[in-house]
């Protein structure tokens, strides 16, 4: 069993000091933080008990920040893993305040226009991403296992990986489609809106194609940015009236509105209805001729 602690006069006080040297005036022997430590850390600043920071003997000033601003906070049960090797779900990330700072280098976060990258096995605080390299290269050239340096959760033998990874792809433009060229005019890769056709394997046209008509015997979906939606991408009509003429559009422009102007202002407030995808793709489908049918 362990050690238990004596007790102490109700009415005497001890100062408890936390930072480069932490302990507390009661003197207390051994190697394990006292009671009032303990109290302190895990009831009034809610250091969690199995976090390696209340045994502690030093704390970093980060440390002590970070404790100070509540960060250390109870994980539920549901949001825990059982390590880079369980098979429990990835940790959702935290919303980012706008006075929270990275814990590596003390710089803001919020609206930082820097990548971010958070703990996704256990509490799911964010840093930033470069300062998270730097700090799991290190880790790793010492030998020791990349943790994360809010909760000490073991991040996995593939961490550093995956960090140069999310800052690769925070670095992508998402307007360019990389690896994609457009069949019309063979420019590589296509920057905008890609559409790809519905029929044909693998063959993306840039916009400039798509609305010159090329490949324009078969449908077509179009996403604007690389992680963007698919979305139906219709052809422009040719010769089709707009719902309202221009001329009347100049009309409306330069004179008082009437109860006579209702239908055209209806027709205003309506504008183009955009086609659902999966109306698209239903009417995308080639219908069968009899002779196919048939067989």
């Amino acid at each position: 069993g362990g050690a238990v602690p004596r007790r102490r006069r109700p009415d005497k006080k001890y100062k408890v000091q936390i930072g480069g040297v932490t302990g507390c005036t009661c003197k207390g022997k051994g190697a394990c933080p006292c009671i009032h430590l303990i109290f302190v850390l895990h009831k009034l600043l809610r250091v969690p008990a199995e976090n390696p920071l209340i045994w502690q003997a030093s704390l970093l000033d980060s440390e002590v920040e970070q404790i100070l601003r509540g960060r250390f906070q109870p994980i539920p049960e549901k949001k825990k893993r059982a390590g880079a090797g369980g098979d429990g779900g990835q940790v959702e990330q935290k919303e980012v305040e706008e006075e929270d700072v990275c814990a590596i280098c003390q710089e803001d976060m919020h609206d930082c226009g820097e990548a971010l990258t958070w703990c996704k096995q256990s509490c799911g605080n964010s840093v930033h991403a470069k300062c998270m390299k730097v700090w799991a290269e290190h880790k790793q050239s010492i030998g020791d296992k990349v943790t994360c340096p809010f909760c000490r959760e073991d991040w996995g033998p593939m961490a550093v990986e995956s960090i140069k990874k999310e800052i690769r792809l925070s670095r992508r433009d998402p307007n360019v489609h990389s690896g994609v060229q457009c069949a019309g005019c063979r420019g590589s890769p296509v920057t905008g809106e890609r559409h790809r056709c519905l029929f044909c394997a693998d063959l993306d046209l840039c916009g400039g194609c798509f609305s010159r008509g090329v490949h324009s015997h078969h449908p077509f979906v179009k996403r604007a940015t690389v992680d963007g939606p698919w979305l139906p991408s219709d052809r422009p009509s040719a010769g089709a009236p707009p719902a309202v003429p221009d001329a009347m559009l100049l009309e409306l422009q330069n004179r008082e509105l009437t109860t006579d102007d209702y239908e055209a202002l209806l027709l205003l407030d309506q504008g183009p209805q955009a086609t659902p995808l999966h109306t698209h793709l239903a009417r995308s489908l080639r219908v069968p001729d009899a002779a196919e049918l048939a067989r």
